[in-house]
């Protein structure tokens, strides 16, 4: 079990989820993917490595793993990646008792399509929300070359 997995499975067991065997699967899958995925590629995965899982269970468990910060859910495209479980100390909890991922910035490549987080996160100062709008997160993307794919342009 790779280190996303083990420590997605500790956060959902702290959080009194019960580790069914789609939520496993559907970790599991994540986990060895280097590439964001769908709901509808985790069934297909899972159907090709012999169990199924349907569909709209995976959407509520990559909901879960959503509410729980465990993954990203990539605007462009709405597939999901695990988010890096060493930045879980900018995850705070919301009103209903969940873990809830605070402010995640990542960069992709146009190129190979290589996402990963930023380490540092630019402040948003200058959003002033409507009258009597409460901000309670956001979700920023950046998007231009790796290092190696500018090499190769």
């Amino acid at each position: 079990m790779s280190s996303f997995s083990e420590g997605a499975i500790e956060v959902l067991r702290q959080h009194n989820y019960r580790i069914t065997e789609p939520r496993r699967s559907t970790v599991d899958i994540l986990a060895k993917s280097s590439l964001p995925l769908s709901p509808y590629d985790i069934s297909k995965i899972a159907e090709n490595n012999g169990s199924h899982l349907d569909t709209v269970t995976v959407y509520r468990v990559l909901e879960t793993l959503q509410e729980l910060g465990l993954v990203h859910k990539l605007l462009g495209s709405g597939k999901f990646r695990p988010c890096e479980l060493s930045h879980q100390h900018h995850h705070e909890h919301s009103d209903h008792g969940h873990s809830k991922q605070s402010c995640h910035h990542l960069v992709i490549c146009e190129g190979c399509g290589d996402i990963r987080e930023l380490t540092s996160h630019p402040q948003i100062t200058d959003v002033v929300p409507p009258s009597g709008f409460k901000i309670t997160g956001h979700r920023l993307e950046f998007f231009g070359l790796c290092e190696r794919c500018a090499k190769a342009a």
